[in-house]
Order: structure tokens, then C-alpha cells, then sequence
């Protein structure tokens, strides 16, 4: 799941708290993959070097989403489109779509031929809102800058943070496996 925090209202920090907070994963696995699955808490692949599992799940809290919900729409009137393609990834829209109403925030879902959505999130003109996509990863870790770093059309949600990208620079640069976990 990716908002494009380049523009409203993925660019709102509360919003993307709120969805974090409303969410029970245990039923999306249920609803996309039979209960076939296990929680992530990164999109950053189990195999993959460099894999960090300590940054903690978020855990549904529909006190705390509502309570951002309201942050990022004062005026009420909650909305937020999620743009997928493929059958699965529509299982798990729709899940997400009932969940959220629980606080109040409509979703809409845009259905797309998998080539429309690759072309609507496209880096430099990126016009969707939010999106459920698939990533495969390559097992060295040198990946990340396809997924995170700045005009990569990969790069679904947008994000231009100059730290990341320098920490993915280093990283790739950096010889001793340790220090390039660590990065």
C-alpha cells in the first residue's frame, strides 16, 4: 500500500496514521490469501539483506485513527481513492475499504488494467492517490533505490526524503556487511 505524498491528501501525515490505525491485517490476509500469509511490518522482503523487523506494527486502535482522521479532515467529508489492479489486490481494497469506513473515511476504489495504473503513478506525474501494488525484491538488498529513490517510477509513493535516498547511496557504496545492514 502506497500513498503519494506528493500531493492532498496522502501528503497528510494524520491521514496515513488514521488508515495505519483502522486497519486489521488479520483479516485482509484472510480476505486475499485464505489465511495463507503472516503480517509485515515493512515492504522490504524477509529473504532481503538489510530486512528490519523493529520498527513496531501500528495494531488496530479505532479511537487513535478517528482521533487523526479528524486531524487531517477538520471539516469532515473523509475521502481517498485507492487505485489497484488484479483480483487480490482488489480483495484487499475492499477489506480496507470497510474498515476504514468504521472512522468515517470513504474510500473509493479505482479498478485499472495493470498497464493504466503503472501509467498513473508513473514518478513525475503521479496522480493517484493511494495504491496496492506488488514489489519483488532482489536478495542482495541494492534494491532499495528502485523502490525508494527519488523519479523511480517504482517509487509509488512518491517520497523525495534526501536522508533516505543519501542512506541508500552509502549503503550501496559500503563494502563491509555490517555497516551496510546498519545503513
Amino acid at each position: 500500500f502506497a500513498f503519494n505524498t506528493s500531493k492532498a491528501p496522502g501528503n497528510d501525515q494524520n491521514l496515513r496514521l488514521a488508515l495505519a490505525h483502522c486497519l486489521d491485517v488479520d483479516d485482509i490476509i484472510i480476505a486475499a490469501k485464505n489465511g495463507l500469509a503472516s503480517p509485515a511490518i515493512s515492504n522490504w522482503g524477509w529473504s532481503t539483506f538489510g530486512y528490519y523487523d523493529e520498527f513496531g506494527a501500528y495494531g488496530k486502535d479505532l479511537a487513535k485513527a478517528k482521533e487523526y482522521l479528524a486531524k487531517a479532515f477538520p471539516q469532515g467529508k473523509a475521502k481517498l481513492t485507492i487505485s489497484t489492479a488484479g483480483s487480490e489486490r482488489m480483495a484487499i481494497a475492499q477489506v480496507i475499504q470497510e474498515q476504514a469506513r468504521q472512522i468515517g473515511l470513504e474510500i473509493q476504489i479505482d479498478e485499472l488494467e495493470a498497464a493504466a495504473l503503472t501509467s498513473l503513478s508513473a514518478f513525475k506525474t503521479a496522480g493517484h492517490e493511494s495504491m496496492i501494488y506488488s514489489l519483488g525484491w532482489n536478495s542482495s538488498g541494492d534494491d532499495s533505490r528502485r523502490a525508494f529513490y527519488k523519479n523511480s517510477n517504482t517509487n509509488k509513493a512518491t517520497l523525495t526524503n534526501q536522508r533516505i535516498m543519501d542512506l541508500i547511496d552509502q549503503a550501496v557504496a559500503e563494502f563491509d556487511e555490517v555497516k551496510r545492514k546498519a545503513l
